[in-house]
């Protein structure tokens, strides 16, 4: 039984982040939430509406075409709609459901642009009573798609594979790089194991044989002169009753 303590990760404090840092954060994770035309960090200058993030969504559809002969299929594909998306980002510790209802009435944009779609991103967690209220709201409002970010969602996001660059940018974390290194670990372990079975044979066997042992940062070797305890005869080699050296991994 390994009696080594696990070793985990700490929460997020997505709440120390600069507030414009958090905005950014966000607006990157969004890129592959949809298939944008654009997405527009409205909220980085102030006269904004309250709107922080405004995104336009093309929506389309594909079509089958026939190419130069009769066997070959072209599909292409067609813009056919653009609905425009409003993204809202907060780093209150708490959010409750008056201010996710106050919150979602004040991320319409006081133009005729109609909204389809509503993401509140916060890095505070949102009990039941604050989702409800929160899409009860936005369809009120008529937007027919209404997201809910809290601190869990955001970091379910930034602990996946393709979220890794943005976890080492914003909290100078890599999960890939620590995995990378765990299997450099067992690459290594592996090589040795490989090694010693190649030079000792039979390791079942246990028989005395002679292992030389030298440690690697000693630049004297193999000039025997210059190593003074070095034994003569069989240079740096001990016997072993058995092998003891662990070829587990």
């Amino acid at each position: 039984m390994n009696d080594k303590p696990a070793r985990t990760l700490n929460p997020l404090h997505f709440e120390d982040l600069e507030p414009h840092r958090f905005e950014d954060m966000i607006r990157q994770l969004a890129y592959d939430f949809r298939t944008w035309r654009l997405i527009e960090p409205t909220g980085r200058l102030g006269a904004d509406d309250g709107i922080d993030i405004r995104a336009i969504e093309t929506v389309g559809r594909e079509e089958g075409l026939t190419g130069d002969s009769e066997d070959e299929v072209v599909v292409a594909w067609e813009p056919v709609e653009e609905r425009v998306w409003v993204i809202q980002c907060k780093r209150e510790k708490e959010i409750g459901p008056t201010k996710a209802r106050r919150i979602a009435r004040g991320g319409m944009p006081s133009g005729g642009d109609k909204i389809y779609g509503f993401i509140l991103a916060a890095a505070c967690d949102f009990s039941k009573r604050t989702r409800d209220a929160f899409h009860q709201e936005a369809r009120q409002r008529g937007v027919r798609e209404s997201y809910l970010w809290g601190k869990a969602d955001l970091e379910d996001m930034l602990f996946l594979p393709k979220y890794d660059h943005l976890l080492f940018a914003y909290f100078n974390i890599s999960l890939q790089v620590r995995r990378r290194s765990l299997q450099s670990q067992v690459r290594s372990r592996l090589t040795m194991k490989r090694k010693l079975v190649s030079v000792l044979g039979d390791i079942q066997n246990r028989d005395p044989k002679w292992v030389f042992l030298r440690d690697p940062r000693e630049e004297r070797y193999p000039y025997e002169k210059d190593i003074p305890d070095l034994p003569k005869g069989r240079a740096g080699s001990i016997t072993l009753s058995w092998l003891t050296v662990s070829l587990t991994i």
